[in-house]
């Protein structure tokens, strides 16, 4: 059975994030390395998860995934890639993965693809402030357990302005060992459980999204083994 412990941010921690989303009219305009600072540190223990939703990270809930539910996320990235584009859409198979375990655990099985940025009711929703903390706890964990040969971690990323015609927006990234490229690696674009979008982070600093008929992750994800 797997065990739930909701957290609370601090009072005034809760007071902060509300007001600065209400000044703004907007969840995701924490920058990237505020946001990691903040709610991004991770334990490598599946069943120690902490995770973010009711936008802005207000709620922070610890999840544990089963053993069955764990080997299946590994189970994902056998055998090893062959190369770094494997990978990724590998990776992207498996943040839709952990969303579809997670979900019933916190309530957020519901939330709905790209959020609006701001709501009255963001219960079971979540905005890319946690969906970019969550995908990089994900990540980490992930390579904690060696899972990523050709990738590291990097810090969340932020775009945009509120003026500007591409709005704030954060996304967790990924840096190919190799080349040094970076990518932004978006699961707020899609419903709960989706693959997710990952995309080079120029392109994606310059707004880059996924065409409204776009199959999540871009088609380019493997089933997978059968869920347990």
């Amino acid at each position: 059975m797997s065990t739930l412990r909701k957290t609370a941010p601090p009072h005034a921690e809760r007071i902060a994030v509300s007001l600065l989303c209400a000044a703004t009219v907007a969840g995701c305009v924490i920058t990237g390395r505020d946001l990691d600072r903040r709610y991004a540190a991770v334990s490598d223990d599946p069943a120690r998860i902490l995770v973010c939703h009711g936008y802005g990270c207000d709620e922070r809930q610890e999840v544990s995934l089963t053993a069955e539910e764990w080997g299946y996320i590994v189970a994902l990235f056998a055998p090893p890639a062959a190369s770094a584009a494997v990978e990724r859409a590998r990776v992207a198979a498996a943040i839709g993965r952990m969303e579809r375990f997670i979900g019933p655990k916190t309530g957020t099985a519901g939330d709905q693809a790209r959020s609006a940025v701001f709501t009255f009711d963001a219960r079971g929703q979540m905005d890319c402030l946690d969906e970019s903390t969550n995908t990089t706890r994900y990540l980490r964990l992930f390579a904690a357990h060696g899972l990523l040969r050709f990738h590291a971690i990097g810090a969340i990323a932020y775009r945009g302005r509120l003026v500007d015609g591409i709005g704030p927006h954060n996304a967790a990234t990924l840096r190919d060992i190799a080349t040094g490229q970076e990518f932004a690696v978006d699961s707020w674009f899609h419903a709960n459980g989706q693959p997710a979008e990952i995309a080079p982070l120029d392109d994606w600093r310059r707004g880059w999204r996924p065409t409204a008929d776009a199959p999540p992750g871009g088609g380019n994800v493997g089933g997978g083994p059968a869920l347990p």
